[in-house]
Formats: structure tokens, sequence, C-alpha cells
């Protein structure tokens, strides 16, 4: 599953599932994205995610702070910067073609190709 950080302070990756456990030393900033290898639900009420590329894991508390989640659980799919045919680039798209960029470059540990859509945000058009 795919997740992206939420809360405005940023998420301390952890050596193991607890909020008690060592800190890495890395963090992960707001509105980055990682996918989960693991999900394990903790006795305090906070689901456990080992991020699938190692470095260590996160936490999803959305059940204990609903108004205000460490990270929300996105959908995601792949994108392409062409238009639909018979439609003019529009936005951000021709910008970034012109640079021979394409919206979905990684970033932030992104899978090539894919780019996140947090479900509470509206479909862009």
């Amino acid at each position: 599953a795919w997740y992206r950080v939420a809360f405005v302070g940023g998420v301390d990756l952890r050596h193991g599932p607890s909020v008690e456990a060592p800190r890495t030393g890395e963090m992960l900033c707001q509105n980055a994205t990682f996918a989960a290898a693991e999900e394990l639900m903790g006795a305090d009420g906070r689901v456990y995610l080992r991020l699938a590329d190692g470095r260590g894991w996160a936490f999803d508390d959305s059940t204990l702070f609903p108004h205000d989640p460490s990270v929300v659980r996105g959908f995601w799919q792949p994108v392409s910067v062409a238009p639909p045919k018979g439609q003019q680039p529009a936005g951000n798209g021709a910008m970034l073609a012109g640079m021979g960029l394409t919206a979905g470059a990684p970033l932030n540990g992104s899978v090539p190709g894919t780019m996140g859509v947090d479900e509470r945000a509206p479909a862009w058009g």
C-alpha cells in the first residue's frame, strides 16, 4: 500500500514497529510518499508501516488523531503527460514536457511512472 505523509512536522522513521523504538535518524517530510511492505497493528492503536525500501518504520495514527493523522493512505495510478486526442496541454504538463520531464518522474522515493492521489483531494480534470 502507498502512503503520503500528512503531518506538517513530518514523520521520524524508527528501527522497529513502536513509537518507543530508536529513531533511524531519517525523517519523511510532509507530502513525501512511500510504499509499505508490511502493516502491523500496535497495541497503542497505531498501524506500524515497514517501508518497502528498507529505510525503517513509520506509523499511521489516524484512528487516534482522525483530524490530524501522521500519514494518509493513497490511491496510485499511472500518469501520462500527453493530453487526450483533440485537447491542448494544460497547466504544468506542457511546461514539464518542454523541460524533458514527466509528471511521473520519481520524487520522494516514488515509483517511476506513478503519481499519488489523496482520496480526499478532488481529481484533476
